[in-house]
């Protein structure tokens, strides 16, 4: 796998050698990754694509229910929001379509039905690296509270901004180790994309 990697100007703030480090644990072997550049027109060639950008997460306030043991009533707290800034990542977005396959007595295959676009799938993996020499206790507990949130996230990003995608729902999530990094901590999940329903009374 080549690691030659040519920062464009705009991307120069990138770490290189994190940037080195996700590639070189996420990163499909046969296809080097691309840096992400701004697109003016078609942007189907970055779909199925190994991407490398910025990714903002922003998890907005949300309440949940929690059952008080001193009054033996369920109620409704506030939990905080919260934001982190993921400054290298791989990001990998497609697409489906919504199908409805009928099979039909007496004839081969089935009738299909296009009833919509499907939701986006995205892929992000990255990794956090502490500014000094100790684990990134901090940022990690961050990332972690915001993927496990009971609610879709705000993104933002040029890049998925161009499939109108602004909310991701984290479907799974893993925080694997490598050993001899002892102040990064790797990550990687997936998600959809998520548009708010708007009720119209």
């Amino acid at each position: 796998m080549e690691r030659d990697y040519q920062l464009p100007k705009t991307y120069q703030q990138l770490q290189t050698n994190k940037l080195e480090l996700v590639t070189t644990t996420f990163a499909n072997a046969y296809v080097k990754p691309a840096l992400y550049e701004k697109a003016f027109g078609d942007t189907s060639a970055f779909l199925g694509r190994q991407l490398i950008t910025t990714v903002k997460l922003v998890l907005p306030d949300y309440e949940i229910e929690k059952y008080d043991l001193r009054t033996s009533k369920w109620e409704k707290v506030t939990v905080p929001g919260d934001e982190i800034l993921l400054d290298t990542v791989l990001v990998e977005i497609s697409s489906s379509k919504n199908i409805v396959q009928t099979a039909i007595n007496g004839m081969h295959g089935t009738v299909k039905e296009y009833i919509s676009n499907g939701d986006y799938e995205v892929t992000i993996s990255g990794a956090i690296v502490s500014k000094g020499k100790g684990f990134p206790a901090e940022e990690v507990r961050t990332l972690n509270n915001i993927l496990h949130a009971p609610i879709a996230i705000k993104v933002e990003s040029e890049l998925l901004s161009l499939f109108s995608i602004y909310n991701l729902v984290v479907t799974s999530d893993s925080f694997p180790s490598r050993e001899g990094y002892t102040n990064t901590q790797l990550f990687s999940f997936n998600a959809l994309s998520d548009e708010p329903l708007e009720l119209k009374l």
